[in-house]
């Protein structure tokens, strides 16, 4: 959030996307939509990749730009 907030971006904090939090969201000036998702380590087991892989095709099917941040 420090850092969002240090560059003068604006996002809200765990959006709801459908049945889905996104982490940082972001609607840019040009309507784009992105979606920052910061992954700790659990992201690395095989159940928890196949759980994000299927939030980030939500999300991409409701126009967001996803970005995962290890």
């Amino acid at each position: 959030m420090k850092v969002l907030r240090l560059n003068g971006l604006d996002f809200e904090f765990e959006r709801l996307e459908g049945s889905y939090f996104i982490d940082f969201a972001m609607i840019l000036s040009n309507g784009h939509k992105l979606a920052l998702e910061i992954d700790g380590k659990q992201h690395k087991m095989p159940e928890r990749a196949a759980s994000d892989a299927r939030k980030d095709e939500v999300l991409r099917k409701a126009n967001w730009h996803v970005h995962r941040i290890p």
